[in-house]
């Protein structure tokens, strides 16, 4: 079902994490006069409703838009790639009336977040990754990857991958204090765009 009629923005939509049937919540791209625009519906796309973020956290039209995870109705975490305004939002109440949407993490080029729990986020990009186990602050994952998704299915077992990489890298120990990541060769193409994993093996 075409549900563009119910979309109250113009921009493009690049990211969308949906925590359950009827609540997906999106992101959508900043332009020169707008902040990136966090969406959200509750009734399975009848309905959108659009909220100001309050920061321009995407890069331009052209470039790969950054993450969004949201682990339940209530909790989101969105990440940013522009390489000017590099920001880590946490998005509180997201199903109120009213989000709360505040900023938090560390500098980076974000590509990808993935958030399991409502506190254990990877947030991944050009040569950086972040994590925090609290749902507040953040620490640098030591990584020679320029990543472009990770996927993690629970605080132990994550994938990721990157562009030209041929690879896909997977981690059992995310929760260490220095997880250790091993690398998969791909059968075909070039690069990893996206990855989502319904279970630690699939």
């Amino acid at each position: 079902t075409n549900l563009s009629a119910n979309v109250p923005v113009t921009s493009d939509i690049y990211r969308i994490s949906c925590p359950t049937a009827n609540t997906c919540f999106a992101l959508a791209q900043a332009d020169s006069t707008s902040n990136t625009s966090f969406i959200r519906t509750t009734d399975g796309g009848a309905n959108w409703t659009s909220f100001n973020s309050g920061y321009s956290i995407l890069s331009s039209t052209t470039s790969l838009a950054g993450g969004i995870s949201c682990p339940d109705t209530s909790t989101c975490y969105i990440a940013g790639s522009n390489s000017s305004s590099n920001k880590i939002l946490k998005v509180t109440n997201a199903s109120a009336v009213t989000p709360t949407i505040t900023q938090m993490g560390n500098t980076g080029f974000y590509r990808s977040i993935s958030c399991p729990t409502t506190t254990f986020c990877i947030a991944v990009g050009t040569n950086t990754a972040q994590r925090t186990t609290d749902g507040t602050n953040w620490t640098s994952i030591s990584t020679a990857f320029s990543w472009v998704t990770i996927n993690c299915f629970d605080t132990n077992t994550c994938y990721g991958g990157q562009v030209n990489g041929l690879s896909v890298y997977k981690t059992t120990d995310a929760s260490a204090t220095t997880p250790t990541w091993t690398t998969q060769t791909i059968p075909s193409g070039t690069s990893i765009y996206s990855i989502h994993c319904v279970d630690a093996t699939n």
